[in-house]
């Protein structure tokens, strides 16, 4: 009987050491990110930079459309228009 009782016990020991470990590792998970702070930090940059850029296009877009409909009225005189993108401030760029 004693054979029988000690072997439960250990089996119960096995268990709970079991249940412990996947704890501390599950535990561990939960504290340590994913996503690294600063790699965080540059793709919200880079999907900021990405929608300015879109904006920017778009922007462009219509002041090329809005030339071609002036450049249709007027005299060609051969000028190239000039549009600059502006990197807001407190950006690296």
């Amino acid at each position: 009987m004693f054979y029988w009782r000690l072997l439960a016990i250990r089996l119960c020991f096995v268990i709970a050491f079991e249940h412990v470990v996947f704890g501390v590792c599950r535990l561990i998970d939960l504290c340590v990110p994913d996503v690294p702070e600063s790699l965080e930090l540059k793709i919200k940059r880079e999907r900021y930079l990405a929608k300015q850029a879109l904006a920017d296009s778009d922007t462009i877009m219509k002041v090329a459309q809005r030339t071609d409909d002036d450049d249709d009225d007027d005299d060609d005189d051969g000028e190239a228009t000039q549009v600059r993108m502006r990197v807001p401030d407190g950006l690296p760029g």
